[in-house]
């Protein structure tokens, strides 16, 4: 039975700790691990940005090389990073993300069309990725739009939903029955009752599942004073830590602090929403005249949507962030026209052709 690893803290109170389990190579081998990772100065001061190019370039090294255990543990020492950040990274540098043009969209609904809207097998996947030039990420989550598209959320939906859950979903009291699927959080409909009201909605499950998360965990908005308790908590933890993510620990005592009192609290998800909010109001740059004139020049002479390279181009000049620039360039390519009697009337008729359906993606295109 192996020795179960010493704590980190005791290593560094004792600093003879070690010698006292010389006789354990497992033991001492961790031992002197931790202790030649506490040293390195220079590791513990990287930057996020310093270890992401310092991954970037040991894969660059080992482009199709399978990476061992050891080198997978060295990278760990190196960051900081748990095994499961490390290997994100990892798979993000060696299959990074392409763009995502109507052809290659295209080929893969023509893929669905000739299979009956199945999903793919590993060794199918392989070849669509060669054949539309998709990361694996970017392929897996268009093939799951394709197999389950969003639908219009209106407010007569929201509406039926709202009386069906009320109708159907039984009470805190009923969670031992069947006919109900429970969870830390209460009650939820089963996979069938998802299914019929993904199709009765024309929802894909995932708008299904998060609607009736709102119904459970109705949003409340914050009162003034509660606004700038967090705008007041997010701007000194930012000066203390710097701009990094904020941990689960530290999101609890801001939740202590803005909400002193228990009723008034608000569930973790919606703290964090309201958390990233203030984040980017600190962060954001106002929208001068310049900055829509350089987006717009841009547009007009390219005539065609900005990629990824050309979106990052047109940050470093506007200054502004990614939001943004989405929000102007929409503005910009998606103007208000003039709506008519007889654009009504042709609507209308369009929709009355197909049963009364709303248009819903290249439709109304």
């Amino acid at each position: 039975m192996q020795p179960k690893r010493p704590c980190n803290r005791l290593l560094q109170q004792n600093a003879h700790f070690p010698l006292l389990f010389s006789s354990c190579p497992y033991v001492l081998s961790c031992v002197c691990r931790f202790s030649s990772k506490i040293d390195d100065s220079e590791v513990l001061n990287l930057s996020l940005s310093q270890k992401t190019e310092l991954i970037q370039q040991f894969v660059k090294e080992h482009p199709g090389d399978e990476i061992s255990i050891a080198q997978k543990r060295l990278l760990m020492e190196k960051t900081q990073f748990s095994h499961a950040k490390l290997t994100f990274y990892i798979r993000k540098f060696r299959d990074p993300n392409r763009e995502i043009t109507p052809e290659k969209k295209a080929a893969l609904v023509s893929w669905l069309k000739a299979n009956d809207f199945r999903n793919p097998t590993l060794k199918e996947r392989r070849i669509l990725r060669e054949k539309v030039d998709l990361s694996s990420h970017q392929l897996k989550s268009q093939i799951r739009v394709l197999l389950d598209p969003k639908g219009r959320i209106t407010r007569t939906k929201k509406e039926f939903l709202r009386n069906w859950y009320e109708e159907n979903m039984p009470s805190a009291e009923c969670n031992d029955s069947a006919d109900c699927q429970v969870n830390t959080a209460g009650v939820f409909p089963t996979q069938v009752q998802l299914l019929y009201l993904s199709n009765h909605l024309r929802w894909s499950r995932r708008q299904v599942y998060n609607q009736i998360h709102r119904l459970k965990h109705p949003v409340r908005s914050l009162t003034s004073e509660e606004e700038e308790r967090l705008c007041q908590w997010v701007h000194r933890y930012e000066s203390t830590h710097g701009k990094k993510r904020i941990s689960t620990f530290d999101k609890y005592s801001c939740l202590k602090e803005v909400f002193p009192h228990q009723d008034d609290r608000i569930p973790m998800e919606q703290l964090s929403h309201y958390i990233s909010k203030s984040q980017r109001a600190l962060e954001q740059t106002p929208i001068t005249a310049n900055g829509k004139k350089i987006i717009a020049d841009w547009i007009h002479e390219n005539k065609r949507q900005p990629s990824q390279q050309d979106k990052q181009l047109l940050q470093q000049q506007t200054g502004l962030d990614r939001k943004q620039l989405e929000h102007q360039i929409r503005g910009i390519v998606d103007v208000k026209g003039n709506v008519t009697a007889d654009v009504k009337e042709m609507i209308k008729d369009w929709i009355c052709q197909h049963n009364g359906q709303a248009p819903e993606g290249p439709e109304r295109t």
